[in-house]
């Protein structure tokens, strides 16, 4: 889910945080983690409020220092911030964090911020820092471009695909992103060329990824091969799970769908979990299951209110 993901991400930015005091004068540490702790437990509630007074508070008993303790709970609070509209707040929360500490996770953040507030500029600025400070993370260049998308900017997320295509290729995970460029451009003969690349560099999940192109390409049958070769070598993920479900999906197997999309649900990876949680709903209304696929509809479309899809989804099934 949406805050899970961004819970992950401030404990990252924790943990790779360096160069920064370890305590902080005059803290009330007690309090701090008290509160902290406190806010935590109420953004994983859904009382966003609540949460940003108690991050606020622990603030208030961190003392004056900045450390690598005050960035995290500014973190919280930003994402806080976010998932309870208050984007211009976020703003400012995002833009104190970077005064302190500058980092590629922080730029992104920003610019997400700025873009819902319709900053586009500023937005593809702190995106393009973003990259700059960090250009083989290549799962950030396509948040960058969804972004980007969803924000109605086709002509600039283009832009930071071709910065994919304009890396080296000296490794797998670089042959992978490249792939991913072309697959989202559709020209699969072309993704499935650098998959294959990927696989001789020792990317095993170059395998999915080949599948998945496939399957768009209308050749189910080279991608069940994929599948396949990728169950046998490797030990099953949500990604694997999710790929196998869709191959079932488009062979019209739907009850065998559904329990692949189910199993790799089971296996918790936030990553996969909101594209899991789509492909049940589907699985379910085509296995003639209306009635779990509405109440699944309905906590999805409360975990990820921006899914507009979905929300038109829940009133076809309202109808059922």
């Amino acid at each position: 889910m949406v805050r899970n993901h961004l819970v992950k991400k401030s404990l990252v930015l924790l943990l790779t945080a360096s160069a920064l005091l370890t305590t902080a004068c005059g803290a009330d540490i007690k309090a701090r983690d008290s509160y902290k702790k406190a806010g935590i437990e109420e953004m994983s509630d859904g009382r966003y409020e609540d949460a940003i007074k108690d991050f606020n508070k622990a603030l208030n008993n961190s003392g004056t220092r900045i450390n690598a303790e005050v960035i995290d709970i500014n973190y919280y609070k930003a994402a806080a911030q976010t998932l309870s509209g208050e984007d211009k707040a976020a703003l400012k929360t995002y833009t104190s964090i970077i005064d302190a500490k500058k980092s590629a996770d922080a730029y992104y953040l920003r610019g997400a911020a700025y873009l819902k507030q319709k900053k586009v500029t500023q937005a593809v600025s702190d995106f393009k820092k973003s990259i700059a400070m960090d250009k083989t993370s290549y799962e950030r260049y396509f948040r960058v471009y969804y972004s980007l998308v969803n924000a109605d900017q086709s002509d600039q997320a283009d832009r930071f695909l071709d910065l994919v295509l304009d890396l080296s290729d000296k490794d797998g995970k670089a042959l992978e992103a490249k792939g991913k460029v072309l697959e989202i451009r559709k020209d699969y003969t072309g993704a499935i060329r650098y998959y294959k690349k990927a696989l001789k560099k020792d990317l095993p999940e170059a395998r999915i990824d080949m599948a998945r192109a496939y399957l768009a390409a209308g050749d189910s049958k080279s991608a069940e091969s994929q599948i396949k070769a990728y169950q046998k070598s490797e030990k099953e993920t949500a990604e694997s799970l999710n790929a196998i479900g869709e191959l079932q999906m488009t062979e019209k197997k739907y009850s065998d769908a559904l329990k692949s999309f189910q199993k790799g649900l089971k296996l918790k990876d936030s990553s996969m979990e909101k594209t899991l949680l789509r492909n049940e709903i589907i699985a379910l209304e085509y296995t003639g299951d209306f009635t779990s696929a509405k109440k699944k509809c309905e906590s999805y479309i409360k975990a990820y209110p921006g899914d507009t899809d979905m929300a038109r989804e829940f009133q076809f099934l309202e109808t059922r």
